[in-house]
C-alpha cells in the first residue's frame, strides 16, 4: 500500500472484560519495511488505570505504509498478562481529501518524538484513514 503522512493513532480498549491487559504497549511505524518511528511506552504495568482510549499525536507528521502494535511486559504467574486485548485501532492522516479519496503525493518526514496529548483540533470523520476491529 502506498504511505500517508500519519497525524494521529487512537488505540480503544475492550470494555466487555480483561481491561488491564491493554497495558505495556508500544508502536511502530515502517515506511517500505523500515521502522521510521518507535512510539514510547503507553499505559505501562496498567499506570493509566486501563483507559478506555489511548491517543496519540504526531507532530510532525510521520510518513509510513505501515503500524504495528506491541505487546510489551515479562511474562507474569501464567503469562495471561501477555495476551493482547484491543478493540479497535484508529490511523488518521490529513491526506484524505472531503470525498475520502487520499491525496497522491504525501510529504517527506522524519521520525518524532510522540506522547499522548490533546491536539489544537480533533480529526474529522472523513479524515480516517484505516479503522481496523476486531
Amino acid at each position: 500500500s502506498r504511505p500517508y503522512g500519519i497525524y494521529s493513532v487512537f488505540f480503544y480498549n475492550r470494555i466487555d472484560c480483561c481491561l488491564s491487559r491493554f497495558s505495556d504497549l508500544y508502536y511502530t511505524l515502517e515506511l517500505n519495511g523500515t521502522v521510521v518511528f518507535t512510539s514510547g511506552m503507553m499505559n505501562p504495568g496498567n499506570a493509566w488505570n486501563s483507559p478506555k482510549i489511548i491517543k496519540m499525536y504526531q507532530t510532525p507528521l510521520v510518513v509510513a505504509d505501515k503500524l504495528t502494535l506491541h505487546k510489551n511486559n515479562p511474562v507474569a504467574g501464567n503469562g495471561i498478562d501477555m495476551v493482547l486485548n484491543i478493540a479497535e485501532v484508529e490511523i488518521w492522516s490529513p491526506e484524505v481529501a472531503d470525498s475520502g479519496r487520499a491525496d497522491s503525493s504525501p510529504a517527506a518526514s522524519a521520525p518524532v518524538e510522540c506522547a499522548p496529548m490533546a491536539p489544537p483540533f480533533e480529526p474529522e470523520e472523513d479524515q480516517r484513514l484505516w479503522n481496523v476491529a476486531w
